[in-house]
């Protein structure tokens, strides 16, 4: 409508990408000053691409759509978890439903190419070829991860990524500064069945398809980070997981991916924005339950 005054709903506009943003006030400062924010936030929806971990949702009573919440700072069934996937990312050339049938042929049982980000990824590296116990499990040299700055240049560069993808049955999706990777969205288009590693990652909400993608239960894989830092010895070694799955159930798992990846790709939930309509049937849903 063109009479605010009218309007359900307010998408208001604003830059939540820094830490001094969320951490300091000055967004919430600024959100606070809208007209018709009231000093509560009701009937706002912020769009925020960011995945800063230690954001806390700072807008009063506002519906967030992100991609990255924390476990711990999510409202359940009232903030709309999403995936992302930036401009710059493309997944040209990943497979289509019709390569399938070769899936199980593919040179790698897993892999990783990415920036160093953090120390996380660096201890992938470790994990993957220092480790006593990962020597023996990677004796077949079917696991590969390059990480820049840890990774010989020319090897680095020799070996295009999306390619690395197309030839894996897994591939690792460990989280960068954010709880979320766009990796994660890479990695099935590829069809690829993501192994996720971001402790306190929140998946995307269940609303966002009909019927819902239960992500573990028939999509990816989650490793704790302690698993991969070597912090916690008792667990079964993270390469001994993937050899030990069965081939129907890799393949279930491959066939999911691809589907999700498909799904979400439809109805724009490759993107915060995508969340919108998850809060539109949210209340639509409390208006036929309170009013008929």
């Amino acid at each position: 409508v063109d009479n605010p005054q009218q309007a359900c709903l307010f998408l208001p506009r604003i830059h939540v990408h820094t830490r001094s943003d969320v951490w300091e006030g000055f967004s919430l400062f600024r959100l606070r000053a809208l007209p018709y924010w009231n000093g509560n936030g009701n009937h706002h929806i912020l769009v925020d691409p960011g995945d800063d971990m230690h954001a806390s949702v700072a807008a009063d009573n506002a519906i967030f759509v992100r991609a990255a919440f924390h476990q711990t700072l999510e409202r359940q069934n009232y903030d709309v978890q999403t995936l992302y996937l930036p401009q710059h990312s493309s997944v040209s050339g990943m497979m289509t439903t019709n390569e399938s049938q070769y899936f199980l042929q593919r040179s790698y049982l897993a892999s990783f190419k990415g920036k160093r980000k953090l120390d996380l990824r660096e201890q992938l590296v470790h994990h993957v070829y220092t480790n006593n116990t990962t020597q023996l499990d990677n004796e077949n040299k079917d696991v590969i991860v390059l990480v820049a700055e840890l990774t010989p240049s020319l090897r680095y560069q020799e070996i295009d990524y999306r390619e690395l993808a197309l030839k894996s049955r897994f591939c690792f999706a460990p989280r960068g500064l954010g709880l979320h990777s766009y990796r994660l969205v890479e990695v099935l288009s590829a069809g690829c069945i993501p192994v996720v590693i971001s402790d306190g990652y929140a998946w995307p909400d269940a609303d966002l398809t009909d019927p819902p993608i239960r992500w573990l239960d028939d999509v990816a894989i989650k490793v704790d980070e302690n698993d991969v830092r070597g912090l916690d010895e008792g667990r079964t070694h993270i390469l001994t997981r993937l050899r030990n799955m069965t081939n129907q159930e890799i393949l279930r798992r491959h066939h999911n991916a691809l589907n999700a990846f498909h799904k979400l790709k439809e109805i724009g939930g490759l993107h915060p924005a995508g969340g919108i309509p998850v809060v539109m049937r949210r209340i639509e849903q409390l208006i036929r339950e309170n009013y008929g």
